[in-house]
């Protein structure tokens, strides 16, 4: 297992949605990457073609990653 490797963790179709998740896993000290952000906020009806906006973080702070994510979904 590469422990440096992106994943995505989450989807989203909402920029506004996926700033949050990005600055709730920001403020909690886990690096991540938006892909396809700015084409989406661009190009909006193309969202669907991309898959959206992929939440990504390193694979070692994958599951600590969801955890917070998950907890303010509860």
């Amino acid at each position: 297992m590469e422990q440096n490797k992106l994943i995505t963790i989450k989807k989203y179709w909402d920029i506004t949605e996926a700033d949050l998740a990005k600055s709730l896993l920001d403020s909690a000290g886990i690096n991540c990457f938006l892909a396809n952000a700015n084409m989406v906020a661009t190009y909006g009806l193309i969202a669907n073609a991309m898959g959206g906006i992929k939440l990504q973080v390193k694979e070692s702070d994958a599951k600590k990653a969801l955890e917070i994510l998950n907890s303010i979904t509860k």
